[in-house]
């Protein structure tokens, strides 16, 4: 399975402050930075976002993450097939009709806003 539902959860509140938030985001904004070896070592949240929403939604993962960014695409926009080199967390917002393609098992799995994060192998394409 190209994703998997993990026990890390948002409150509704929190996601609704996120959403809030939205408005004032750049795609692909960059919330925290690496300490080291980018694959390796731990990544620390930028300073200009401690005691703030973000700070909330990224410390609901109990355990060491990776960059955190925010994708922001636009209605009929979407990612071209790739691969990342390590596996993702991923947390839906606001998208209504999103969805993550597996293109090794041909399957389509829809993105809710859940208040859930789930665990991605971005290794494999989609």
């Amino acid at each position: 399975m190209i994703f998997d539902k993990t026990t890390f959860t948002v409150t509704p509140e929190i996601l609704e402050k996120a959403q809030n938030q939205l408005t004032n985001a750049t795609h692909g904004q960059i919330l925290n930075q690496q300490t080291g070896d980018k694959l390796t070592d731990p990544w620390v949240l930028l300073d200009e976002y401690k005691g703030t929403v973000w700070e909330d939604v990224l410390s609901s993962i109990k355990e060491p993450i990776g960059e955190a960014r925010l994708i922001k695409l636009s209605t009929k926009q979407c990612y071209q097939k790739h691969t990342d080199p390590a596996c993702r967390y991923h947390l839906n917002l606001n998208g209504t009709d999103a969805y993550l393609i597996d293109l090794t098992e041909l399957k389509m799995h829809p993105f809710v806003p859940d208040c859930t994060w789930y665990h991605l192998d971005t290794s494999r394409p989609h």
